[in-house]
Parts: structure tokens; C-alpha cells; sequence
């Protein structure tokens, strides 16, 4: 039997960030400001070709002019309306020819274009497309007997068809946990390094009959430069044999109640690119979480002023948390196709820069790739950071609820102490491929929720406010050990301001009040 110990994440990344800006290799990368016209000159090469996000790349080339430069570097994230902006901290030299070289972290965006500039001098641009840091496990025997000896298989660098973010590259000598679950958690009970085609098995003998979870958690991989945040793969269940068990059914979650019905009219339907920060006024943002680089679960936020704080993830399913094309990707299951194998429910809870007063935005959107079973709902909750206030649900917030094959968004808000509750439902809201932007405020005296930068809600009972310090919590939530609907979820930013600028709007729609219900 392997020797269990608590799995505490790794902050080896933090101190590498702290050092590569320190070095002038990786930029303050805080925010970018525009950039006025440049003409095209000289020549950029990247290299390696095959890259995950965070990998320490090498930039190449000349400005086509002579004498010797000061050179930045700017980026472009490709969508309409977007256009060249340099990234802050960033600046080197070219020699007295031209020319330049120098190192700096991939980008984890597809697509996302870089080139070097020099005042109205810029050279082309090359277009990144990382590779997706991936594991897969696998059993060497499906049904192993109590006390009899297999093998769990972790492959870093899986090929998986249809997938041309895949394989990524091999790093040998990477160290990989194997996890256990226990309920929705993790714990660590081995570690091993990647042979030379990124493999590690584990040989496990499981002396009780029952069904058993892992998965594999690759560490942070800083060397040569490279701030490649640690990566966890989806889980999978083997079936020790000599009894008839079955899997426990992960604890159902409450569904949040309809309250009132608004519809919202066409224009809340379009995918939404306002965001409430702007329309009024909250900034500066007390944190960013943008995943614009190599970053892992656990590391801070790279924008803010308050810069500190990680995500703890939880699946009580076959789901799982990742990075993925510089968002938070919420995956109901491994795959691109559906079918059997979409349970239980998927978490990221942020620890460590809760605030009871304030505002927070997230940027999401989801797609399905089923439609005959049922739909996840898309949960996005403020929590009382300490656990002993959230009264099983009885203090939180939910700032929206939606499902993929559903117009409706629900809003609410709980209160244990006045023992009442608050709602409210939105039709008219596609979230299927859809980009929305939603917001909640919370101030002394009321609630105020957002959609795309539109006020869409208000409870203005100062007993709805908790005054507990509240954190950001998002939930891919299904129904049990039911089959449900193949479902992604990806957040592009999650963000908070504190309460002190701009304004506080209380004109929303008002929300229904009602009874608190069940609690603990």
C-alpha cells in the first residue's frame, strides 16, 4: 500500500515570476497601452516551434535598420477591434546592426501575435499557438484483485485525435504526484520523474475491494528559464474487484429557485463585450486573474493591487479545472465527442483575497456537445471565505446560474441571519458559445447584479448583506452520479475592485424575497 501525505500545491512559480523580472525576461506585464502605427521592417523568428505557455522562448531577428535600439515588445490578441499594445516592462537593445536576440515567456492564447518595436519601426509579427499541457492515465489492468499489484500509467504527452493543441513537449525529469480522491479532494501518495518520452508509471496494490480515483498533477517546471505552472490531469477510476460496489454518488447541490421572471429583449443575447468595471467607474481593479501566461491554479494574479491568492479545485465527477488557452477551463469530462462519462460536479474556489464589501466581474462562456441528456448549470457564487459562516449555502451569492440549452440566468442571495432569501430569473440569456460579462456589487446597504455592463438586478435589504468576507467560487454543477450533457465552461478574467470608486448603483429590477430554506 503507498504511504499517503497531504498534497500542498507548490509555490515555486511565484519566486521564478519574481526573478525572470528582476532579470528584464519577463515584463511587469500589468496591463499593455496602445501604440500608435509602425512601419513593418526586418525579420522575427521564434523558436522552439512546439511550446506549452510559460516555456522560455527565443526571440530573433532585426529591426532592418542599423545602429544600435531600444526595442519593446508588443502584442495582439487578433479579435475585432483590437490593435497593437506594448507589453509594460519589456525593453532590451539591438547591436550597432540591427539586430537582436533575447528570451521571454510564451503566451498561453492561440493565436496571439507578438513582433519588436522600435519607435515607428516594428518588424512582422509571429503568431504563437501553444501547445496544451495534457496527462492521460491509464490502468495496466482495469479490474485488479485485492492485493494484487497494477500499474498506473501517466503519459505527459498524450496524441489524441482531433486534438492539434496535442502532443506537448517533453519535459524528462518532470516530477508528476499520483492523487487519490477522497470525496471531492485530492491527496498525493507517490511522486516519480518522466522518462525521456515524458512516461512515469506507479505500481499500486489496493488491498480493499472498491472502485478508486487518481489522477496525475505534473509540478512546476522552471528550468532553463521556463515558468510552466504545475497541470492536473482528469480523473479516472479503476474497480478493485471481490465485491459488488459501486461509486458513490457525489452530494446533490441545491437547485437555486426561479424567484421573479424578466425578460431582457434582444440585445442582452449577442454575446457581451462591456464590462460593468468601465461603465462605472470601479477602477483600479483590486485583483486580475487573466491566465495570460504560464501560470498554475495556485499562482497569485498578475494584474491588481492587491496581488496574492490562488484557486483550490474539486471534482466530486470526472471533471476537472485547467488552463486552457489563457482562460480557467471548466471540462465536464477527457474527449472532444461526448458520450458515456459526464458526472458529478467540478469546482474552483479562490482562497486568500476575500473582501465582505466590494465588486467582482467574471468573463465567461460555454458550449455543449450534447443535447439528449441533461445540462450542467454554470454556477458563479460569491462564498464566505471562512467556511464556518457559509451555513451550507445559507450566506452565499449567486451572481449567475445558466445552462447551455437554457435562455434563463438566476440570480439570488441568502441571509442566515435574517433567515431569508432573495431571486430572481433573466430570460431571454443564451450562454451557448455566447461571451457574457457578470457582475455583483455589494455595498452596506444593498446587492446589485450585472449583465454586459447593464444593471439587471437589486436587493436593497440591508439584511441581505452578510458583511462576511466573500470569495469568489465557480461550479460546473451536475445532477449526482447522473449522465449529463458533454460540457466546457472557460473564463477569459475573473476580477474585483474594492468599494471605494466610482458608482453604486441600486435601480435593478427588485428581487423576489422568499423563505431561507434548508440549512445546516
Amino acid at each position: 500500500m503507498l504511504a499517503a501525505r497531504p498534497y500542498r500545491a507548490p509555490s515555486m512559480i511565484v519566486a521564478a515570476l519574481a526573478l525572470l523580472l528582476v532579470a528584464g525576461l519577463l515584463t511587469a506585464a500589468l496591463g499593455t497601452s496602445s501604440t500608435a502605427a509602425a512601419g513593418t521592417s526586418g525579420s522575427l523568428s521564434v523558436s522552439p516551434r512546439t511550446y506549452v505557455a510559460g516555456q522560455e522562448a527565443t526571440f530573433s531577428g532585426s529591426l532592418g535598420r542599423s545602429g544600435r535600439r531600444t526595442i519593446h515588445l508588443e502584442q495582439h490578441m487578433g479579435r475585432p477591434g483590437d490593435s497593437w499594445a506594448r507589453i509594460e516592462g519589456f525593453r532590451t537593445t539591438t547591436d550597432s546592426s540591427g539586430r537582436f536576440r533575447f528570451s521571454y515567456p510564451a503566451p498561453a492564447m492561440f493565436n496571439i501575435r507578438y513582433r519588436v518595436r522600435s519607435g515607428a519601426v516594428a518588424t512582422p509579427s509571429f503568431t504563437f499557438r501553444a501547445k496544451t499541457q495534457e496527462s492521460l492515465v491509464t490502468f495496466s489492468d482495469r479490474s485488479p484483485a485485492p492485493g494484487q499489484a497494477f500499474s498506473v500509467v501517466v503519459d505527459t504527452a498524450p496524441q489524441v485525435g482531433g486534438r492539434q493543441d496535442l502532443p506537448p513537449p517533453v519535459f524528462p525529469g518532470r516530477l508528476v504526484d499520483l492523487q487519490e480522491r477522497s470525496g471531492s479532494s485530492w491527496r498525493t501518495v507517490a511522486t516519480r520523474a518522466t522518462d525521456n518520452q515524458g512516461q512515469v508509471a506507479f505500481p499500486v496494490t489496493r488491498r480493499s475491494p472498491g472502485v478508486v480515483t487518481y489522477r496525475a498533477r505534473q509540478h512546476d517546471w522552471l528550468a532553463g528559464g521556463s515558468v510552466v505552472g504545475w497541470h492536473p490531469s482528469f480523473p479516472a477510476s479503476v474497480r478493485v474487484t471481490g465485491t459488488a460496489s459501486t461509486q458513490a454518488a457525489p452530494a446533490a447541490v441545491a437547485p437555486l429557485r426561479d424567484g421573479r421572471v424578466v425578460p431582457l429583449g434582444s440585445a442582452a443575447t449577442r454575446g457581451g463585450t462591456t464590462n460593468a468595471s468601465q461603465v462605472y467607474g470601479w477602477n483600479p481593479a483590486l485583483f486580475d486573474f487573466a491566465w495570460e501566461r504560464g501560470e498554475s491554479l495556485t499562482s497569485p494574479p498578475m494584474r491588481g493591487n492587491l496581488r496574492r491568492g490562488g484557486w483550490l479545485d474539486s471534482s466530486d465527477g470526472t471533471g476537472r479545472v485547467s488552463h486552457y488557452n489563457g482562460g480557467l477551463l471548466f471540462d465536464s469530462q477527457f474527449g472532444n465527442r461526448g458520450g458515456r462519462g459526464d458526472r458529478g460536479t467540478t469546482t474552483a474556489t479562490l482562497r486568500g483575497n476575500a473582501q465582505p464589501y466590494g465588486r467582482w466581474e467574471f468573463r465567461t462562456r460555454s458550449w455543449s456537445m450534447e443535447n439528449n441528456r441533461r445540462d450542467y448549470r454554470l454556477r458563479i457564487q460569491l462564498v464566505p471565505e471562512d467556511p464556518a459562516k457559509r451555513h451550507c449555502g445559507a450566506n452565499d451569492v449567486t451572481v449567475a446560474e445558466l445552462a447551455d440549452h437554457s435562455t434563463r440566468l438566476k440570480m439570488g442571495v441568502g441571509s442566515f441571519g435574517a433567515d431569508r432569501s432573495w431571486a430572481l430569473t433573466r430570460s431571454g440569456v443564451r450562454l451557448g458559445d455566447e461571451a457574457h460579462n457578470v457582475a455583483v456589487e455589494i455595498a452596506r446597504g444593498h446587492i446589485s447584479w450585472f449583465l454586459d455592463g447593464r444593471i439587471i438586478g437589486t436587493v436593497a435589504d440591508a439584511s441581505a448583506v452578510s458583511g462576511h468576507a466573500m470569495t469568489p467560487r465557480i461550479s460546473l454543477v451536475g445532477d449526482g452520479g447522473r449522465e449529463m450533457n458533454r460540457t466546457k465552461a472557460i473564463f477569459d478574467w475573473v476580477r474585483a475592485w474594492t468599494p471605494a470608486n466610482g458608482r453604486h448603483p441600486s435601480n435593478g429590477t427588485r428581487l423576489q424575497a422568499g423563505p431561507l430554506g434548508r440549512t445546516c
